[in-house]
């Protein structure tokens, strides 16, 4: 049975035994989702990449969420799967070490909008994609892929998007194999090293466009091999040793995704939750000078401690930026980072390899502070998970009310997609979302 083959097996079977817990928490995701889409819109990325779009397909009347903007739909899946992630709020999923939301929602919100069918399908379609890139993702590496050079949601970006998009066209499992296999075989997905910017996100975003792409060729009759992800990718990825695949996790990987509650890299997320919790001591965070923090050496590709960055993109990946946004009281804010400017009293900060006596997860860190005095404070911690995400509501509110929704049309638009599950169409959906200012 080939990788593509147990994909789209997986990916069937998860919605078909999806609990009530599981399709909430799929309507969750996509509340988190379009709330990140829309605080995204205006960042400089994502208008600069609108600017490109109208420049090539000027007057067409698909609408965008992140923006009010018409565009192909093409283009609006790309534009807004960029905004989701532009901010780096949108949950992740461990795992894998995949942020899903930014090549499944917006395909499976667009192309569910366009066939005006049931949120019950554009839920069953989240579902699918979130398990097909979780599942791909972790059985290639995971976290590993990023001290390799590879970012894995991009390079299995399609994959999950067109697993999503064969769920609402209702393809068949053979057609449904095809569409894995094209979006397969146009996997990429390499993570930049000196500079992330505009296309590190584009790179995702665009594996949500092709993934959706993938599955309407299909659906046309389009063929491709189901081999790709066995002998090549598995040489590419693992070497060419023996690898059976791993049993799929017998959770819904929708159910397993965390939300971020600030908006930068992930792994300095335990170095917000280190200082706060030092904050919650009465520790006077304004009287630190210098901050050493330990994270684990996988996940230093793609964190540093530069205080001279290029851009937000690069404020929100470094340790300097993020430790001085918790001094100020501005770890929650997107526009804190999009300023990338250190305050003059920002603490020195140096980020190096955890030591083997430190906390041994992945998303932990060690966090050491000295303070004017000359006192050292020392604490460990893991990121914020909240399991049940009741926050992830307020959340939402405050994304859209920051992009300038007034409060009824904002709360509108949140029952919409809370109660996505038993609408007939994305009619109501589509009706708040015009409400914007």
């Amino acid at each position: 049975m080939s990788t593509v083959e147990v994909l789209a097996e997986v990916a069937s079977r998860t919605v078909r035994e999806a609990t009530s817990q599981t399709r909430a928490d799929a309507a969750t995701e996509l509340l988190d989702s379009v709330g990140c889409m829309i605080r995204g819109g205006d960042h400089a990325i994502s208008g600069e990449f609108l600017d490109y779009a109208r420049s090539w397909h000027p007057g067409e009347d698909t609408e965008a969420i992140a923006v009010d903007a018409a565009l192909p739909l093409e283009q609006a899946v790309v534009l807004d799967a960029l905004a989701c992630h532009v901010d780096e709020f949108d949950s992740l999923h461990a795992g894998s070490a995949t942020v899903p939301a930014a090549v499944v929602a917006a395909p499976a919100l667009h192309l569910g909008r366009a066939m005006g069918v049931s949120g019950r399908k554009v839920i069953d379609a989240v579902i699918a994609g979130y398990q097909v890139i979780g599942t791909v993702a972790a059985r290639f590496g995971g976290s590993g892929l990023y001290a390799a050079g590879w970012w894995p949601t991009s390079t299995f970006g399609s994959l999950g998007s067109a697993a999503a998009a064969a769920t609402l066209l209702g393809l068949d499992e053979e057609r449904t194999c095809h569409a894995l296999g094209i979006a397969s075989i146009g996997s990429g997905g390499l993570l930049a090293g000196d500079r992330l910017g505009g296309g590190h996100y584009l790179s995702a975003a665009r594996a949500a466009a092709a993934g959706a792409a993938a599955a309407l060729q299909a659906k046309a009759g389009v063929q491709a091999s189901w081999k790709a992800l066995d002998d090549p990718a598995r040489a590419a990825f693992l070497g060419s040793g023996s690898d059976p695949f791993p049993a799929p996790s017998s959770t819904a990987v929708v159910s397993e995704c965390v939300t971020k509650w600030y908006p930068c890299a992930r792994p300095l997320h335990a170095v917000v939750e280190a200082l706060r919790s030092l904050r919650d001591r009465y520790v006077d965070l304004s009287t630190i000078t210098r901050v050493e923090i330990g994270l684990d050496p996988g996940v230093l590709a793609f964190v540093t401690d530069r205080r001279d960055v290029a851009g937000p993109t690069e404020a929100a990946a470094s340790a300097a930026f993020v430790v001085d946004a918790v001094c100020g009281g501005h770890e929650a804010e997107v526009g804190w980072f999009r300023e990338a400017r250190l305050r003059p009293s920002a603490p020195e900060v140096v980020v190096e390899a955890l030591e083997t006596d430190g906390p041994d997860t992945a998303w932990s860190a060690r966090v050491r502070c000295r303070t004017s005095s000359g006192a050292w404070q020392e604490v460990a911690a893991a990121p914020r998970t909240d399991a049940d995400r009741e926050g992830v509501g307020a959340k939402f509110l405050a994304n859209v009310t920051a992009a300038g929704f007034d409060t009824e049309a904002a709360d509108d638009l949140r029952r919409s997609l809370v109660d996505l599950d038993d609408a007939d169409d994305l009619g109501f959906f589509a009706a708040a979302l015009r409400r914007r200012p």
